[in-house]
């Protein structure tokens, strides 16, 4: 198993960097492999979910973190030793991730736990403020804050009214060269427009931003003769599932820990992506995320294990929407269906979780 090499280097910032004394650097190490694993990810799949990568680097700021890091290592030759070290041992961990990388890339940046300026705000705003960035620098900054608002509730509030329905349909996907069949849930809105994506409730900007960049994911419905029908190019076809998911009553609490499990396997590697949420009858959750991966060649194997941190908080279900409030000040909101009968599976974002 490929490991990461002793964090040494932290002393050589302290050195000159007054901020390092402080404890929120010590978390430094995870922000730098992050940055560093994500980028060989990128690396390995250059179009499949670049947009997102691109809106993770903007959001967090990762530009402005490689420039401040540049900075640092130019200043200490030890630093710049012990980073190399780090920097062949996340290619390693990238290339084990082997055909599953652009999967694992999506996991990771739009995991809570991989948002480096919300989970290191403190640490990130001093590594940012120990450099003067430019003018074009903050223009920048400002320019890629107003193109990605964050979400807005109200609006998300606004789209949940438009539902009439969510009910199940079982379709096929393709990813990486393999197809897979699923289940998924499907919104059926008073207009008579359908969604095939529950993540479309919570995407910045709304429905109607959703709609203009995934057309594919839009469709139309009908009820006909007691069937719900969508419409599949030029023909309507009934849905294959019957059963009608209405909204979760508010205030409804769960009381159990859930799972969602990604394997992707191409017969010399494969990748393993597990999330899981701990829901409490008092309203506290519990979140963190693992990967796994080997890739084997002629002559080596290579595994690794990536375990992101826990993240508490307190949550509140209402329709068909999930909202977590993050110990750190950070609240995420999630598309949620489940039968309050039989509250598991649940499905998130359209996600299916099980216990």
């Amino acid at each position: 198993m490929t490991r990461l090499p002793p964090w040494v280097f932290l002393c050589s910032f302290a050195a000159y960097s007054a901020f390092a004394k402080s404890s929120d650097f010590d978390q430094f190490p995870k922000l730098y492999v992050n940055m560093k694993f994500a980028a060989e990810l990128a690396k390995a799949c250059p179009e499949e979910h670049a947009i997102e990568y691109q809106r993770w680097r903007e959001r967090n700021r990762i530009e402005d973190l490689e420039t401040v890091v540049a900075a640092l290592l130019a200043k200490n030759k030890e630093l710049q030793a012990n980073t190399s070290k780090v920097d062949k041992a996340t290619e390693q961990k990238a290339r084990a991730a082997g055909a599953g990388s652009c999967a694992l890339l999506k996991q990771l940046i739009t995991s809570t736990e991989y948002q480096p300026a919300v989970v290191h705000k403190d640490m990130v705003d001093k590594l940012l403020s120990a450099t003067t960035l430019t003018s074009a620098a903050k223009e920048k900054t400002e320019k890629v804050q107003k193109q990605s608002p964050p979400l807005d509730s109200d609006v998300i509030k606004k789209d949940l009214a438009q539902i009439e329905l969510v009910m199940f349909d079982y379709g096929v996907s393709h990813s990486m060269g393999m197809v897979s069949h699923q289940t998924h849930p499907v919104l059926l809105f008073e207009n008579g427009e359908a969604c095939k994506d529950m993540g479309a409730l919570v995407f910045p900007g709304g429905l109607t931003a959703h709609k203009a960049e995934h057309p594919s994911r839009w469709t139309q419905w009908r009820k006909s003769w007691g069937d719900y029908e969508l419409l599949r190019g030029e023909n309507w076809k009934k849905l294959h599932f019957n059963q009608k998911y209405p909204p979760i009553e508010k205030g409804f609490r769960l009381n159990n820990t859930f799972h969602h499990l990604g394997s992707f396997s191409t017969g010399d590697s494969m990748t393993s992506l597990i999330k899981n949420y701990q829901f409490f009858s008092d309203g506290r959750f519990v979140s963190g995320a693992q990967a796994y991966a080997s890739a084997e060649t002629a002559n080596s194997s290579t595994a690794f294990t990536h375990v992101s941190p826990d993240q508490k908080g307190r949550y509140e279900i209402e329709g068909y929407l999930l909202t977590l409030h993050y110990e750190n000040g950070e609240t995420q909101y999630k598309a949620i269906v489940l039968d309050m009968d039989d509250p598991s599976p649940i499905w998130l974002n359209g996600a299916g979780f099980v216990e």
